[in-house]
């Protein structure tokens, strides 16, 4: 139904040694039709449409899937009609369509409860915002010294979710900026509790 099976590659997750310390993470899944079961698995708990980068942090955040197997993966289940897409403006978005639900619901048993719960855990998360209806707003103001300050935040009913601010030389940066927050907070929400969390040094060496 998903395509035959094939064995992906075969290094381990990427995940922090310090972390290996805390908890044994699941192992990567390998075999490439599990991986194409794992997806629909996903989306199949899902009612609204996803943004590609969604579908992939999902996915590959917890190190069940790696970032290489998962684009080959899901442009074969793109490719078999289980996952439908659609452009709204000018970005594209993916919803699982009855076949891709039918293949989840005949297969998951062979997803480990493990894997389900850390899946579940990761959708929630990434999908908060739109669930709770959270209000996002930013703004840009000029200070005295002739820098512009730009401050975004996120909020929901219970609270502030995240403030940032940042200044910056000229009005266009902060435009810029503010642009840039406003068309994707979730992405945006997720780079920030990544970076404070230590998930992606990198970016700081």
């Amino acid at each position: 139904m998903v395509g035959a099976k094939a064995h992906g590659r075969n290094e381990p997750p990427c995940t922090k040694e310090e972390n290996t310390m805390k908890y044994t993470p699941e192992p990567a899944l390998e075999d490439k039709t599990d991986i194409k079961v794992f997806l629909l698995y996903l989306l199949s708990g899902t009612s609204q449409p996803l943004d590609y980068q969604t579908i992939h942090d999902m996915a590959c955040g917890g190190g069940l899937v790696h970032a290489f197997d998962f684009a080959e993966c899901f442009d074969e289940l793109v490719e078999l009609g289980h996952v439908l897409s659609d452009e709204v403006d000018g970005e594209r978005f993916y919803v699982i369509a009855q076949s891709g639900r039918e293949v989840a619901a005949e297969l998951q048993s062979g997803i480990s409860e493990t894997v389900r719960t850390q899946s579940a855990v990761a959708a929630a998360k990434l999908l908060s915002l739109r669930r709770r209806g959270a209000r996002v707003g930013c703004s840009v103001t000029l200070r005295d010294d002739k820098r512009y300050e730009v401050t975004c935040r996120i909020t929901e009913s219970s609270g502030e979710l995240l403030q940032v601010r940042a200044t910056v030389t000229t009005q266009a940066e902060a435009e810029q900026i503010k642009h840039n927050f406003e068309k994707k907070p979730d992405a945006v929400f997720r780079g920030v509790l990544a970076v404070l969390a230590g998930e992606v040094d990198y970016l700081l060496n």
